[in-house]
């Protein structure tokens, strides 16, 4: 086991990488068009535009740190 104090030598010297794939699953929305037009508008980084999948309208954005969330509207 790694103690507190020694967490910062496991960690990058130049910060932390961007992830490369991404998580297992992602927020479940009813007004997801909504949502991507208001992102967009603000400025955030759209991974993938909307479109109409198995999981219903499903779109991909950055966060701020470069995690990639994507959004769809059915479970």
């Amino acid at each position: 086991m790694i103690g507190a104090a020694d967490h910062d030598l496991l960690l990058p010297r130049d910060g932390w990488p961007l992830p490369g794939g991404g998580g297992v699953g992602g927020p479940h929305r009813t007004e997801v068009q909504a949502m991507h037009d208001a992102l967009l508008a603000d400025g955030h980084r759209i991974v993938s535009s909307p479109i109409d999948g198995p999981f219903g309208r499903t779109f991909t954005f950055a966060d701020p740190d470069g995690y990639h969330v994507t959004v769809h509207d059915r479970a």
